[in-house]
């Protein structure tokens, strides 16, 4: 009976000490590729029917005091109806640091124009309801809840918000107000509390600033953002025929379950 080899585990420096093989670096090239299409994903603080939840739970006394590590604009377009047990990603969305330039994400199923800003579903009007929009315009907040410990930033766990066009006006004031009350006008300098307030039969997120970062805090969360960078624009995840759920009651003509 032939004796079994042991399994040989390599030290890992051992890669400085001589080139890689060509068929190494085949298999390097594919495991940069595999990590390319993999997408990791945040995990959501949400605010459905104005309730925020952390972790699946809602926050007490529905107010949440957070840290912004960085944000996008982001626009995003649904080709079918709003079902709320109906799980969807948008058909064509985009990603910018501001409004000017944007376009459909390489990723997008059914880009719908070469740029939003010439895209007929970025019109006032053309909301299935209402005056506003078909494509959404929002933002993407990449979030952390101050940690108990200040030096513990780079290890506090970070998570997305996002921000629905009903309250991006609160939003713009949040980063008006901020001028005058940071050293630098700057979001990631600020300690703000996010609630919810009724709004026309629905709800708006809402911010107020609560505080402000000392000097090293602050240098953190900038740090923090440069070693974040890419999570807030990652593609939304394909969903396959199995992962739509049917809706459990009659739905209205304007429904549909999010993946903010």
């Amino acid at each position: 009976m032939a004796k079994s080899k042991a399994l040989a585990v390599n030290d890992p420096r051992s890669k400085s000490l001589a080139p890689l093989q060509p068929w190494e670096e085949e298999a390097a090239k594919e495991a940069r590729d595999e990590k390319s299409r993999e997408v990791l994903g945040v995990d959501r603080i949400t605010h459905k029917a104005g309730q925020l939840n952390l972790d699946g739970k809602p926050v007490a006394g529905n107010k949440l005091a957070l840290i912004v590590v960085d944000y996008k604009f982001a626009n995003q377009w649904y080709a079918s109806k709003f079902q709320p047990d109906v799980a969807a990603t948008p058909a064509c969305y985009a990603f910018g640091n501001e409004e000017a330039g944007m376009k459909p994400h390489p990723a997008a199923p059914q880009p719908q124009s070469e740029t939003c800003a010439t895209c007929p579903k970025n019109v006032f009007g053309t909301a299935e309801m209402g005056r506003g929009k078909a494509c959404q315009n929002t933002r993407r907040l990449l979030v952390v809840v101050p940690p108990k410990d200040a030096n513990a930033f780079n290890k506090t766990e970070k998570r997305q918000l996002s921000v629905p066009p009903a309250s991006l006006k609160n939003w713009g004031n949040l980063l008006t107000a901020i001028r005058d009350t940071t050293r630098t006008a700057n979001i990631r300098e600020a300690v703000i509390e996010v609630s919810t307030e009724p709004k026309g039969g629905a709800y708006a997120l809402t911010f107020t600033q609560t505080g402000t970062l000392p000097t090293d805090q602050f240098q953190a969360v900038l740090a923090l953002r440069k070693a974040s960078e890419g999570l807030l624009t990652q593609p939304y995840p394909t969903l396959e025929d199995s992962d739509a759920k049917p809706a459990a009651k009659p739905l209205g003509k304007n429904a549909r379950r999010k993946l903010d």
